[in-house]
């Protein structure tokens, strides 16, 4: 399945961490060009130096222990790697742990000295937390018969990372879902512009007026005898966006209300599973169509 998908997405490999039961699988996908030296690997750390072009930095890929009392075991073995790491680093994934009970809602209050063992592996390594987009609350579920939300997936550099990557950032998307927040981290401000092609979308055949807005809008063109074919089919693209745009008949913007509506039900403080449910529902048959 990873090989496929892999091939689909255009990576030219991929490293694997086998699962241990249906929990710790962990998959690294590398595209052409980029050399990655495998340094220290289990079911909860993937440690990488990550080479590409002149840049060269270390990445650790985290997935926390489940239970409470094994995850020391997995901070100290961080520290020991970040008392003689000083060059550029981060660290991502799902910790399974906070800093302090305000990273939390809705589940009764811990100790303070249950945080010292995350704390001190972050001081240590003298992490410091990405600049921050988005909903950071990236976990939700039932818990002592309450709706629990707490901020486990995340992503941290040392001095010298943002030296080299000084606008990195982090963004949380949309659950789209799923009960977790998937955490995007960004080594440059700038976005590409992207401006989508015209695809012909066959539901329109049998929607009602779409031939007659077609053939409006090709007479109309016609009339200008200077206009070339393509400026005509120009022409009947904008009439034909237009006409999806009033109806209600975009795929993506129906697909992207359907998952809103999700991410906000599912990050409210009083979840309603019939209304999740049905807004799943709604998702499956929105994909389904497209």
């Amino acid at each position: 399945m990873l090989v496929d998908l892999q091939e689909w997405l255009g990576y030219e490999r991929v490293h694997t961490v086998e699962p241990m039961g249906q929990s710790g699988w962990l998959a690294m996908f590398v595209k052409k060009g980029v050399e990655v030296q495998l340094l220290n690997v289990n079911k909860n750390l993937m440690d990488v130096r990550i080479q590409f072009g002149r840049v060269a930095f270390y990445l650790s890929c985290i997935y926390g222990k489940h239970a409470v009392k094994d995850r020391p075991m997995l901070w100290e073995r961080m520290s020991r790697i970040g008392v003689n790491r000083k060059q550029p680093w981060c660290m991502v994934g799902d910790f399974n742990d906070i800093v302090h009970n305000g990273e939390k809602i809705g589940e009764p209050r811990r100790g303070d000295s249950s945080f010292l063992p995350f704390k001190d592996m972050l001081n240590c390594c003298k992490m410091i937390k990405h600049p921050t987009k988005g909903n950071s609350f990236t976990w939700g579920g039932m818990r002592y018969q309450s709706w629990i939300q707490c901020k486990l997936d995340r992503s941290f550099g040392n001095k010298a990372w943002f030296a080299i990557f000084p606008p990195a950032n982090q963004s949380f998307l949309e659950k789209r879902g799923s009960d977790r927040i998937p955490v995007l981290v960004s080594l440059t401000t700038s976005k590409e512009l992207y401006k989508g092609h015209f695809r012909f979308d066959k539901r329109l055949i049998h929607k009602p007026n779409v031939k007659a807005a077609i053939v409006q809008s090709w007479n109309y063109a016609r009339q200008n005898r200077g206009l070339k074919v393509c400026e005509k089919l120009r022409e009947c693209r904008r009439v034909l966006s237009k006409w999806k745009k009033e109806n209600n008949i975009n795929s993506n913007s129906n697909i992207d209300q359907i998952r809103k509506g999700l991410e906000a039900e599912q990050s409210s403080d009083f979840l309603r599973s019939d209304r999740v449910w049905g807004l799943k529902r709604q998702l499956a048959e929105a994909h389904k169509e497209e």
